[in-house]
């Protein structure tokens, strides 16, 4: 039996060239398109519906390089835009447009001026468009700030920012120098000088509240403040390099928490001599002391002997409610006053700093003043500040005594000391064995 060879057919789909003529007022130009991109986008030609979206995915499939070229052109033409001086809120930097800002602002701005690149940096980032204020989000809006950056070096908003940051956490001059070459970070130099430029704005809100408080508004502040020494070391000792003893004094300004009932001037009212017997605690007074001292013998008792503790360390309150209760779990508003050339030990020196201090925070009305302010310290500091006034007490004025201050000492060192005395009676002793 023979085998027979059955002949193979091989079946192609033959594709055939697609005729266009255009007609002109001349006569009629027809051209034969054989590129099947072509053709698909001379048949949405002639259907009419998503021409613009057919024509771009057809060219991204036939040639990605003509696309990546065109998106280019707009990005560029984007960023020279919005790099103009003026144009963007990457080139605004100064004091309110760095506590004021927000991410959002960015978004919108950069929304306006540079779309196509948010939306490239988008499609970059993640699938779908990220919401404010998350970690994708941020992104997009830094790798943004980086690349405008690098064409203008006015757009320099985030880069101050992460200056600021840099600088706060401690990192060494080196290391923001090099951040600041690669293009991630400002030069700590101008770091420096913005925050230099700003020294006015430090006390702004403070002083708001001076003046609220001249006006007659119960919020109020004190000062606290204490003294700051370093002796400097030359690296060998001539004539003319000695040792550099700095001495300085570093305040913050401490507004009050709980806002007190208003009450008549109390230096302005002529009070009569009170009677020794006012100062006796009445008999209310005792069962509110009797009834706190419970309390507090009550919760040292649950809080030192674990049986009583194991039972009633959950029903029994840890805290005694009063009227001020609400506030003590408020964070303290402080304002950093800075360091202040003046030498403590010097009564010269502490008369010109609460000379300066008084025209600065002391709340006054018509050159009066209107109520003193606290000034805290430890006792060297209140003994300084009440031997500058005793040594101002005869000028013409409550000003020029020094009266907008009452010296008032602080537990700056207890702790410090508490500490000390317990490694002097214990810790010591162990190692010495």
């Amino acid at each position: 039996m023979t085998n027979q060879c059955l002949p193979v057919l091989n079946f192609q789909q033959v594709t055939l060239p697609m005729q266009v003529s255009v007609y002109y007022a001349s006569g009629k130009k027809s051209v034969e398109i054989t590129n099947d991109a072509h053709k698909t986008i001379c048949k949405a030609f002639i259907r009419g519906k998503g021409v613009e979206k057919i024509i771009v995915d057809s060219i991204c499939k036939a040639n990605k390089s003509a696309v990546i070229h065109g998106a280019g052109q707009i990005l560029k033409e984007e960023s020279q835009r919005t790099c103009k001086r003026g144009n963007s809120l990457l080139q605004r930097k100064d004091y309110h447009n760095f506590f004021g800002f927000h991410w959002k602002d960015m978004y919108d701005d950069l929304s306006r001026t540079c779309p196509s690149l948010l939306e490239l940096l988008s499609s970059v980032v993640c699938d779908i468009p990220p919401a404010p204020p998350s970690k994708p989000f941020v992104h997009i809006m830094l790798a943004a700030a980086v690349a405008l950056h690098g064409r203008n070096q006015e757009m320099s908003l985030m880069h101050y920012f992460t200056g600021f940051i840099l600088t706060h956490g401690g990192c060494t001059q080196r290391d923001i120098e090099r951040l600041s070459k690669i293009g991630f970070s400002v030069h700590p130099q101008t770091v420096h000088k913005k925050l230099i430029s700003w020294q006015d704005n430090l006390d702004m809100d403070l002083v708001s509240i001076r003046d609220s408080w001249a006006e007659g508004d119960q919020t109020k502040f004190q000062i606290i403040g204490d003294n700051w020494d370093k002796n400097i070391l030359p690296s060998y000792r001539t004539s003319d390099r000695k040792t550099l003893s700095l001495h300085l004094f570093n305040m913050y300004a401490i507004v009050d928490r709980v806002v007190p009932a208003s009450s008549t001037n109390s230096l302005t009212e002529n009070r009569p001599e009170l009677d020794n017997l006012k100062f006796i605690p009445s008999t209310q007074e005792q069962e509110l002391l009797l009834k706190e001292m419970t309390f507090l013998c009550a919760r040292s008792v649950i809080e030192n002997i674990p049986q009583i503790g194991n039972l009633f360390h959950k029903i029994y309150p840890d805290h005694l409610e009063h009227k001020y209760s609400r506030f003590a779990g408020l964070k303290t508003t402080q304002y950093p006053l800075g360091l202040y050339d003046c030498n403590e030990t010097k009564t010269a020196d502490v008369v010109q700093l609460l000379k300066k201090l008084t025209n600065m925070y002391v709340p006054m009305k018509d050159d009066e003043i209107v109520e003193p302010v606290f000034f805290g310290g430890d006792r060297l500091t209140d003994e300084r500040v009440q031997g500058a006034q005793q040594a101002m007490s005869n000028a013409g004025s409550a000003k020029e005594r020094l009266e907008g201050f009452i010296s008032k000492t602080e537990d700056f060192h207890r702790l410090m000391n508490f500490l000390e005395v317990q490694f002097l009676l214990w810790l010591k002793a162990i190692f010495s064995h």
